[in-house]
């Protein structure tokens, strides 16, 4: 007979070794946004029943004021677990709110052309040496030109902030918080442009006329030029095999310098921030995405990614980046606010494009093997939908209200359009011999026609989204990849 205590003890054993390993395996997880207790929620919003709570449990109100939590130490936590709340230095002008368990916000206040967060100086000793042990979120969204004070160094935690010496940082007496952005005079904003359209096979950039998109000139790069992105009337392309990014000048059209990057460093997408003081870059060859400063033209960092990191999106809040990382299936996303890693998330076989709806709550992945368009809740992280496609879903584009989704079905040569909300299938279009492998798609600004490039011709076209036709097709010479469309500079 077979005792069973060896059962017992085999049983046991292999309980304690399943836990530990999915105790080894959750501790690698990124923090989830940060979770503040239900009855210290329930009193904020007593408080500030207009205020909102952001993923990384800050208060912000609805003049714009920001209030930064310090998530207590589990010591504090139950020591102050009664603890009456505590506005200072005025329930009209709060700069330090404490509630139950600890909790505390601190308003963020700007010193100069800084912003920052201090402790007042009615703070009890006790109470503030308490605070101390207390530690920003480690998914803090940290706003543009934040510092955090020495005195509050320990707090930091695993937060990426910056740091400096608390004499530059003392508000003025009646410094005022977060200020709202002035009103700035508009720029004439240009209607008419230029189109760029890159070329792998060829090496080529080229320059098209919008309305017939006859080809005014190339310009070669004895490389491959792959992925553009347009700051500040520059046009940034990235060029893997040469392992850099070129600079180009439309209104002067000519070259006008490059970035230089790691040598297998291969760069296969670029994306910016809205307000385009950053590029994004990722680095197939270094599983990495580089992070450049356009002011100065320099890479200020990196941010180590899974395998394989291909096209890139940013949030049209410029809060987020969405990076396919292609050998895996899956998608990475970064915060932009402290350049790290969020989360990951498998989507599919070989995500080939990404796409942000224009409320930056949804990112629409075409996966090219699954035949499919994954939809991805961005805030949860979580797979919300897979919309059936034909086969080989390459390009994506939105409808300029946002309810279209169109997708280019490379191995079918056809175009289809769906209801984004519904999910559902409105029509196709199959494609005239001169399009064959669409790729890449562009709403054009007057958002009634789409761009639609070739890899396997030397054709693009313009669809008309009303009548669902091409009413532009011109030979460009070679196959394209990606398209970019560049206002012509305002008079």
């Amino acid at each position: 007979m077979v005792s069973l205590k060896g059962y017992e003890r085999k049983a046991n054993y292999f309980g304690w070794l399943v836990g530990l390993v999915l105790l080894l395996a959750f501790s690698q997880l990124p923090a989830e946004a940060t979770r503040i207790p239900r009855d210290v929620k329930e009193k904020i919003i007593e408080d500030f029943p207009d205020a909102k709570m952001r993923l990384d449990g800050s208060i912000e109100t609805k003049a714009g004021v920001i209030f930064v939590p310090l998530i207590p130490a589990s010591e504090w936590k139950k020591r102050s677990k009664n603890a009456t709340p505590l506005v200072l230095p005025s329930s009209k002008n709060p700069e330090f709110l404490l509630y139950p368990q600890g909790w505390c916000f601190l308003k963020i206040t700007k010193v100069g052309k800084f912003l920052t967060i201090t402790l007042p100086q009615q703070l009890p000793g006790e109470l503030r040496k308490q605070i101390l042990m207390s530690k920003l979120p480690s998914d803090f969204m940290v706003p543009e030109h934040f510092i955090l004070p020495k005195s509050l160094k320990a707090c930091a935690g695993d937060a990426v902030v910056a740091v400096d010496d608390d004499a530059r940082l003392v508000p003025e007496p009646g410094a005022a918080s977060i200020p709202q952005p002035k009103t700035a005079k508009k720029k004439p904003v240009s209607t008419s442009g230029v189109i760029f359209v890159t070329s792998l096979g060829s090496g080529t950039i080229s320059l098209l006329d919008e309305k017939n998109l006859n080809k005014e000139m190339d310009f070669p790069t004895e490389g491959t030029p792959g992925p553009m992105v347009a700051v500040d009337g520059k046009l940034y392309i990235a060029d893997a095999t040469k392992n850099r990014i070129l600079i180009l000048d439309p209104e002067h059209r000519n070259f006008i310098g490059q970035i230089e990057l790691p040598a297998n460093s291969h760069p296969r997408g670029l994306a910016t921030l809205p307000n385009g003081r950053l590029i994004y870059v990722s680095e197939g060859g270094a599983s990495a995405v580089a992070i450049i400063e356009t002011a100065v033209q320099k890479v200020l960092m990196r941010t180590k990614v899974p395998p394989g990191p291909g096209n890139m999106a940013v949030t049209p809040d410029g809060n987020r980046l969405i990076v396919l990382n292609v050998p895996s299936g899956k998608i990475t996303i970064l915060s932009t606010l402290n350049q790290a890693v969020q989360g990951t998330l498998q989507v599919g076989t070989m995500p080939s494009s990404v796409i942000v709806s224009h409320d930056s709550k949804y990112a629409y992945i075409a996966c090219r093997v699954s035949n499919y368009v994954a939809v991805v809740d961005i805030a949860t992280r979580k797979l919300e939908a897979k919309i059936t496609t034909g086969n080989g879903p390459t390009g994506l584009a939105l409808s300029e209200d946002g309810t279209k989704l169109y997708v280019a079905n490379a191995r079918e040569n056809s175009i289809s359009c769906f209801d984004r909300l519904t999910r559902q299938r409105l029509k196709d279009v199959k494609l005239p011999m001169e399009i064959e492998f669409p790729g890449a798609l562009m709403l054009m600004p007057d958002g009634k026609h789409m761009f639609v490039t070739s890899a396997a011709s030397d054709s693009v076209g313009l669809l008309n989204l009303d009548t669902f036709e091409f009413d532009t097709l011109s030979n460009v010479g070679h196959s394209s990849h990606q398209v970019v469309w560049v206002p012509k500079p305002a008079k």
